[in-house]
């Protein structure tokens, strides 16, 4: 047993070089999911996350400054999958999911409506909400936090 095995890991640089062989190596060495950090290298990256499917491991890029701290904050958000982020800007028009609640994947947590268009906010997993960051009437923008699930919570737009 790895002592990365069923864990997440975040490699920054990922895109190119040293940090894609990073990246390549915690999947080879059991990583659930690699979070592939690139600044500027879009293919790349996307190369590198191929390479880490390929052993086995989810992987999922994450774009980013890690020398702007407020970049550095929205990446740790991204990457914590007990955060519910707004799949894109909007008004929250209902939310159906409360503190205290347990909740199951696919269960509707809550709805942003934007040009017209309702979309809802679904948990990827089981879970308790944990703390509820917005109300009907809240404008957010994408990736916002709206909303913490305890545990081995997510959501997907």
């Amino acid at each position: 047993m790895s002592r990365l095995d069923g864990k997440t890991v975040m490699v920054t640089g990922a895109g190119t070089g040293f940090g894609s062989e990073l990246a390549v190596r915690a999947a080879q060495d059991g990583a659930a999911k690699v979070l592939v950090h690139y600044r500027s290298s879009a293919a790349g990256a996307e190369q590198t996350a191929e390479r880490v499917r390929s052993h086995g491991s989810e992987a999922a890029l994450i774009q980013g400054d890690i020398s702007v701290w407020d970049e550095i904050k929205r990446m740790a958000d991204e990457a914590d999958a007990t955060h519910v982020p707004a799949p894109m800007p909007g008004l929250v028009v209902a939310v159906t999911a409360h503190e205290g609640e347990a909740v199951g994947r696919g269960d509707r947590l809550l709805s942003i409506e934007a040009m017209k268009m309702e979309t809802g906010v679904f948990a990827e997993r089981d879970g308790v909400v944990s703390e509820v960051l917005v109300s009907a009437g809240t404008q957010v923008e994408t990736k916002q936090l709206l909303m913490i699930l305890d545990g081995e919570g997510g959501a997907e737009g």
